[in-house]
């Protein structure tokens, strides 16, 4: 219930008090949207869709490095409190951003948005979650403490994508922005 108070209400009064202030409102997506197989991805990609209809713009991120839904967060208190780090699966892959590159994604949008289009930031291929974790592992020193395989939660995808295969074929790229 609170994935549809949040992403489809809440992006309801926000597009509502953005009309009433006669003001461009940018919504925050993710990739998850493309193909959903959870309750958040499918309330998130309603949000999408409302937002298009509404006129405004939506940025679709990947996994925002160090914030606060980061795996990297999680890692680090794993290795603080000397457990092993756990990982979802070997083959598991995911598109990252850093916190500038999200904020600059926003900030683009905002500029150049225009009624109904989402933008998203050309991270190129997508990164082997594992490898990102043996590499935190690596350079924390403690190497030791290992790594444990803990499997893909329900709704969980391997490999995340950008954009679904109709949205490719009208994507345009300017710069390292990928426009729908």
């Amino acid at each position: 219930m609170e994935y549809i108070k949040t992403n489809v209400l809440g992006t309801d009064n926000v597009l509502k008090f953005a009309k009433k202030c006669g003001t461009k409102m940018v919504n925050i997506s993710t990739d998850k949207v493309v193909n959903p197989t959870s309750i958040m991805a499918a309330t998130k990609k309603l949000a999408e869709i409302m937002v298009r209809d509404d006129g405004q713009v939506s940025v679709r991120f990947g996994n925002v490095l160090g914030s606060r839904g980061s795996v990297i967060p999680i890692w680090q208190r794993q290795l603080d409190n000397n457990e092993s780090l756990k990982f979802t699966d070997e083959r598991m892959m995911r598109y990252f951003m850093t916190i500038p590159e999200a904020c600059r994604l926003v900030i683009k949008a905002a500029e150049i948005g225009e009624p109904g289009q989402i933008l998203i930031l050309d991270m190129g291929e997508p990164k082997s979650v594992y490898n990102l974790a043996l590499e935190i592992l690596k350079k924390s020193g403690k190497e030791h403490l290992g790594m444990e395989k803990i499997g893909i939660r329900p709704g969980e995808v391997l490999v995340e994508q950008l954009m679904t295969e109709e949205e490719k074929s009208r994507a345009i790229k300017i710069d390292d922005f990928w426009i729908i």
